[in-house]
């Protein structure tokens, strides 16, 4: 069954304060909101790690539908535009995933 997952890229801005030149990957699901859906990926995960905790946060938070998905990514963007975009460029794609239900 597929799952969609955002996948943000955010990279600080020179001006950011605290994270200046930082790249950081998320993972976003439902309920990211409250980050229940959340997930920061670090450099040094290994690839079979990574791909358990994206199999797990696909399946458990993912969306069931692209349609659903593709309107979070549209509020995502709407609100890295207009809260953060002094301290980080993002970007944000939608990632398919094939998960056992």
């Amino acid at each position: 069954m597929k799952r969609y997952l955002i996948k943000e890229t955010s990279t600080g801005t020179e001006t950011n304060p605290n994270f200046a030149g930082v790249k950081n990957t998320y993972y976003l699901g439902k309920g990211h909101s409250t980050n229940v859906g959340r997930m920061v990926i670090e450099s040094d995960v290994s690839p079979e790690r990574l791909e358990s905790v994206l199999s797990f946060t696909a399946r458990e938070y993912g969306y069931e539908s692209e349609r659903a998905c593709k309107v979070a990514i549209a509020a995502e963007r709407k609100s890295a535009d207009a809260e953060s975009a002094k301290w980080g460029h993002h970007t944000f794609e939608l990632e398919v995933f094939e998960v056992e239900i």
